[in-house]
């Protein structure tokens, strides 16, 4: 959230309406107003299902997300809320695989699988979606009392269109799901060599303070770390032989879901865009 003065801009709204409201309700207290703006950097759930929380506030998108959420989520969000039964009866059975569970790794995996459902078969019954009211091709500003705030962005890396947010004044960047601080990223609705050369863009902007779509708040070194890990996959992806056999690099084995890193691995396998770099 970011007090522009006289104007409160939220940068996404999250997975569910219970930490959307969460989030607006922070704002509120925080700024002693009420979200003017809100921003969805790209079409994926977890950063744009928390929308009906903030009415009142206009809400902006490049036109290329608010395309694809309209293409995506209604049949999406109908079909996940016509199977709320089913998902009632996983649960019951990851709560009865996590009592019988003894390893502690698996139990922290399965916790947290299980932490995701209950927060999603909460928030669904009374999911409406929203779409945002205005868009942008590439860039725009907005301005307050206090500060600007520039919203880009510069097409498809981590999925098809990618926006991202920079405050000159404090050189603090809110870069959505272009980066991941310290968790392996999910690159399926991606293209890693636009991601490449995105990153590279963002890094001329100096930014002091980066705030990643997902992990914590960090500095110019979580680009790094991001270009490393997409320069390793692609590397990697080319010499292919066999994922289960493939090991996860020293550098990343510590960063959270390790097990999305096989499945990006095989994904960019079976992609026809060029791995080498």
């Amino acid at each position: 959230m970011i007090d522009l003065g006289g104007k409160t801009l939220i940068f996404d709204t999250l997975n569910s309406q219970s930490a959307a409201s969460d989030l607006a309700e922070a704002a509120l207290k925080t700024t002693g107003r009420p979200a003017s703006y809100v921003i969805n950097s790209h079409w994926h759930g977890d950063h744009i299902r928390g929308n009906q929380c903030f009415k009142g506030a206009v809400i902006f998108s490049s036109l290329a997300t608010r395309n694809k959420m309209l293409e995506i989520h209604p049949e999406r969000i109908s079909d996940q809320q016509a199977s709320i039964p089913q998902l009632r009866k996983h649960i019951k059975k990851l709560e009865t695989d996590l009592a019988r569970e003894s390893n502690p790794e698996k139990k922290k995996k399965v916790n947290i699988q299980l932490n995701f459902l209950k927060e999603i078969e909460k928030s669904l019954p009374g999911l409406e979606f929203t779409l945002p009211d205005l868009t942008f091709e590439h860039k725009m500003v907005f301005t307050g009392n206090s500060r600007q705030a520039v919203l880009q962005t510069m097409g498809g890396g981590h999925t098809l269109c990618d926006s991202f947010l920079y405050l000159p004044e404090e050189e603090i960047l809110f870069a959505g799901d272009l980066l991941f601080s310290g968790t392996h990223p999910n690159i399926k609705d991606g293209n890693p060599i636009n991601w490449l050369g995105i990153l590279q863009n963002i890094k001329q902007l100096s930014a002091k303070v980066l705030v990643p779509g997902h992990g914590p708040v960090s500095d110019e070194s979580a680009i790094t770390g991001m270009e490393c890990y997409l320069t390793s996959l692609l590397e990697m992806a080319d010499a292919l032989h066999n994922v289960e056999e493939t090991q996860i690099p020293l550098r990343f084995e510590a960063w959270e879901a390790p097990e999305l890193f096989s499945q990006n691995l095989l994904f960019l396998s079976q992609q026809t865009f060029p791995k080498n770099l």
